[in-house]
């Protein structure tokens, strides 16, 4: 496996870090997503390359985790602990982003689509956001999509594709 990718992924989430501090302290007084608050926690589905990185971020403290815990919400994260993430410093890039205001490029290409939690930014205007004021997720979303297209590649997986995304549940 080439580390030079998976360097790559560290560096690209770096950058998603940096832009989403920013953002975290322009609109500190619209987010309401704290420590604790676990409404998106979900068991997301992960590129093949953002699985790798993370595994081998946390190497064996993945196996000491329970493979199966009692969820009252069957869709949790495993990683979600009393409401609090356990893998925190390696989660993948859409949990670094949630919460924050997003914006991706429309299908037609021709304007912007806004995501971000319903529990954020309920007295703001949509309209009012734009590059300067959100994280514009497009060309990030780019470069990971081609990160992991080069990683698929070297992996050479029979079952595995350029669009093939597993669970973050099923890590470890």
């Amino acid at each position: 496996m080439d580390t030079n990718l998976i360097e790559a992924y560290y560096k690209l989430r770096q950058e998603i870090d940096a832009a989403s501090v920013k953002l975290e302290k322009h609109h500190k007084n619209q987010i309401a997503c704290k420590k604790g608050c676990s409404l998106c926690c979900e068991s997301l589905r992960l590129f093949p390359l953002e699985l790798a990185a993370i595994r081998q971020e946390l190497g064996e403290y993945i196996q000491q985790l329970p493979k199966k815990r009692f969820r009252l919400n069957p869709k949790a994260c495993r990683f979600l602990v009393n409401n609090v993430c356990t893998i925190y410093a390696s989660r993948p890039i859409i949990c670094r982003t949630q919460g924050l205001p997003l914006l991706y490029e429309n299908k037609q290409g021709t304007g912007f689509e806004f995501s971000t939690c319903r529990l954020n930014f309920n007295e703001v205007a949509i309209e009012s956001f734009n590059q300067d004021n959100a994280l514009f997720m497009s060309p990030f979303n780019s470069r990971l999509f081609l990160l992991n297209q080069q990683f698929v590649k070297q992996i050479n997986k029979k079952k595995t594709d350029s669009f093939s995304r597993f669970k973050l549940n099923s890590l470890g």
